[in-house]
């Protein structure tokens, strides 16, 4: 479901005056893409937090398993995680990451 907001853009992104119709429905396509992604990255994070946390480390970086299993078993955290791709999808990449 899009919010009201959403919909304005999308209703602006397919004015004709505004933009060729085939073009808008590219960028459309596009941003429901990163949409998704960012959603199912979220999701990962949330269904496997360590396993979310390891893949973000760096390689020369080590990840302290016990601090990760009890910041993932807050539930406050990954809470955050999902109001956080709801709703503000454009900070979500760097709010998992921390």
């Amino acid at each position: 479901m899009f919010t009201s907001d959403e919909l304005v853009k999308i209703q602006s992104q397919l004015h004709i005056n505004k933009c060729n119709l085939p073009q808008c429905a590219i960028t459309l396509t596009n941003d429901l893409i990163d949409e998704i992604m960012s959603l199912r990255m979220a999701l990962f994070a949330i269904a496997e937090p360590v396993a979310y946390l390891q893949s973000i480390t760096e390689e020369d970086e080590d990840l302290d398993l016990q601090k990760a299993a009890e910041i993932t078993h807050n539930p406050e955290y990954l809470k955050g995680i999902a109001r956080t791709a709801l709703y503000e999808p454009d900070e979500s990449a760097e709010v998992m990451a921390n």
